[in-house]
């Protein structure tokens, strides 16, 4: 334990080497403590979803092992300022889950639950019996939707829906700002206020693996990679630290 009651987790596969180096490097500086999982490569059709499916499985593993408060962050991401004493606070408080909803209004006219989009790639959950209670059904639900052939929505939207259907009852969450789970995208900034800051920020190189066999929308593609090249950019002017060593 570094300097936190909070243990931040990511787990990546080997195709995301990189993208978790930028995750380690800037968890590092702030100081706040980072356990990492490893995981298998998966057959390249489902690879997003299977890995991605991971996430509950990796979080209630890291409760149980070090009994302390955990967030997930993707390994794709990057972490600009302190992170732990805002969500020490609210285990203090007795919350047990908080994430950031997306203003998906700003962007777009789909429809959505009242709050907004739920995000995942920051989800902090609490070591309480009802985060604990919702990860197993987390899990639960996505061996179901599995063995039914589908392998979509694993690492978010089954999580969604049982936020929906009040599948915990009683469940302490808390809404966070977009400053712990920024996009920074072109297409995405309209969502946040313009002087929000990031402090946790998503690059989401993700997408060019989710769905492999769909043709692509290559202007997002060169979106995405490019984001990806200014936050290994950034990275390595803070951290003075070349990320290909």
């Amino acid at each position: 334990m570094i300097g936190s009651s909070m243990l931040i987790v990511t787990a990546y596969t080997p195709d995301y080497v990189d993208h978790f180096q930028r995750l380690r490097w800037t968890a590092a500086a702030q100081d706040e403590d980072l356990h990492v999982v490893r995981l298998p490569e998966y057959p390249a059709a489902q690879r997003w979803h299977m890995a991605t499916a991971q996430k509950p499985l990796v979080l209630l593993d890291a409760l149980h092992r070090f009994k302390r408060p955990v967030m997930w962050i993707d390994s794709d991401a990057a972490i600009w300022g302190r992170v732990s004493p805002f969500f020490d606070t609210l285990a203090e408080q007795g919350v047990d889950m908080a994430c950031h909803w997306f203003n998906q209004d700003a962007v777009d006219s789909r429809p959505r639950h009242p709050h907004g989009r739920m995000l995942t790639g920051t989800l902090w959950l609490n070591n309480t019996p009802r985060a604990r209670d919702l990860l197993g059904a987390w899990i639960a639900r996505n061996w179901s939707k599995q063995q039914a052939g589908d392998w979509t929505g694993g690492g978010q939207r089954n999580l969604w829906e049982l936020i929906r259907d009040n599948a915990i009852p009683d469940l302490r969450m808390e809404r966070v700002g977009g400053r712990y789970c920024y996009i920074d995208l072109p297409s995405k900034r309209k969502a946040y206020p313009a002087d929000e800051p990031k402090i946790i920020e998503h690059f989401i190189a993700s997408r060019e693996n989710r769905e492999p066999s769909k043709p692509r929308n290559e202007r997002k593609l060169v979106e995405y990679r490019q984001a990806v090249a200014d936050a290994k950019a950034k990275i390595e002017n803070a951290t003075h630290t070349n990320l290909e060593d």
